[in-house]
């Protein structure tokens, strides 16, 4: 009886290994549609960034020459916000230290 049921555990533990997606060196479940419609959406998303750029705000000084991202260390003493396309319309040009968006 044990004979059997080894033989039935196996049996199912070779179904279950075949019926299972495969699996990646980091573990994750292969799934090329996903990377493909994670590719696809990525696209979209750059598009969509580089048609709107109106509505991308960066950061200027009083005094500076340069737009910033919210963060960047020259930021401290002023931060006034602007679109990203009023910020290049006005002659800024981009950090070379937080490196915002062009």
């Amino acid at each position: 009886m044990n004979r059997i049921k080894r033989i039935i555990l196996g049996l199912l533990a070779t179904l279950l290994l075949l019926t299972t997606a495969p699996i990646s060196a980091d573990n994750h479940i292969y799934n090329p549609e996903a990377q493909t419609s994670n590719i696809s959406s990525s696209l979209q998303t750059d598009r969509l960034a580089s048609s709107n750029k109106k509505s991308v705000t960066v950061y200027i000084t009083k005094t500076g020459e340069k737009y910033h991202r919210s963060n960047c260390r020259y930021l401290k003493k002023s931060k006034i916000s602007i679109s990203l396309s009023d910020a290049k319309k006005n002659g800024y040009t981009a950090c070379k230290v937080c490196k915002p968006p062009k």
